[in-house]
């Protein structure tokens, strides 16, 4: 089996990075926020992995009226990063907008091109590998067990 390059972590934890340090009225740390939420709501197993407990009880939805409508607000979220880089904004915040690009149309590329939901029936997900029993068991884990 070939091995995959594991970009998307880092990738991630680079806009959530950007999303922490985020200053009032900064647009590129609100898109970022915004991505994030619909990423975490999208995975929930990877909000429990990165932390945030919020979607614990929730399994991921890869149902094709839920991919496209993760696609759909993808989309918008892209146009709106894209409408932010068109104003003059410090260096920081230009390349911050570009890694929350890039973040957006690597998860549309997995999403339009890739299709692994299509394929693998553990639910690939990236990062990191998951199958329907092992949500399912952990999910039922943290229920009895509490322990994050």
């Amino acid at each position: 089996m070939l091995s995959r390059p594991r970009v998307f972590p880092f990738v991630l934890f680079v806009v959530m990075s950007v999303a922490g340090t985020a200053f009032a009225a900064n647009p590129i740390a609100e898109l970022s926020a915004a991505y994030l939420e619909g990423l975490f709501r999208a995975k929930p197993h990877l909000a429990t992995f990165m932390g945030e407990h919020r979607y614990d009880g929730a399994l991921p939805d890869v149902s094709p009226d839920a991919l496209k409508r993760r696609e759909a607000e993808l989309v918008v979220q892209l146009r709106n990063v894209d409408a932010a880089l068109v104003q003059p904004q410090e260096l920081d915040a230009d390349v911050d907008a570009q890694i929350l690009r890039d973040a957006i149309n690597l998860e549309l590329l997995y999403l339009r091109e890739i299709k692994d939901h299509e394929r693998d029936p553990r639910l690939y997900d990236s990062f990191p590998y998951y199958d329907p029993c092992e949500i399912v068991a952990g999910r039922l884990s943290d229920i009895i067990h509490g322990d994050f």
